[in-house]
């Protein structure tokens, strides 16, 4: 922690999600995953949440044109697992956000949701 009480995170390996100094910091996660191709399939627009664990991003693919989320969360836990498991289970729920692809690597799940 720093004397003001925010957190920092530091890149600890080249797939590392978080490298922020505070928790209003911007932040470019892509950047930092580039043993995962499929993401540059992707572009970011705007930031539209964070929390303890992931960030989520409006993104465009660039193969259709369509405007996805994406949310990229830190591998430490199985509680996300368990998301993507609900998500899966879930997914001819009307009510319920598609899961529409999942992309991992050892540190991060990145989900590729309908917005």
């Amino acid at each position: 922690k720093t004397s003001n009480g925010s957190r920092i995170y530091s890149k600890q390996k080249s797939t590392s999600i978080m490298s922020v100094t505070s928790a209003a910091a911007t932040i470019d996660e892509l950047e930092l995953l580039p043993n995962m191709d499929e993401l540059h399939n992707y572009d970011k627009h705007k930031q539209l949440g964070t929390g303890t664990d992931a960030h989520v991003y409006e993104v465009v693919d660039r193969r259709d044109k369509s405007h996805v989320a994406m949310k990229l969360t830190k591998r430490k836990s199985g509680r996300y697992r368990t998301e993507i498991h609900l998500l899966h289970q879930l997914r001819t729920c009307q009510y319920i956000v598609k899961l529409l692809k999942v992309l991992e690597d050892s540190s991060v799940y990145v989900l590729i949701l309908e917005q």
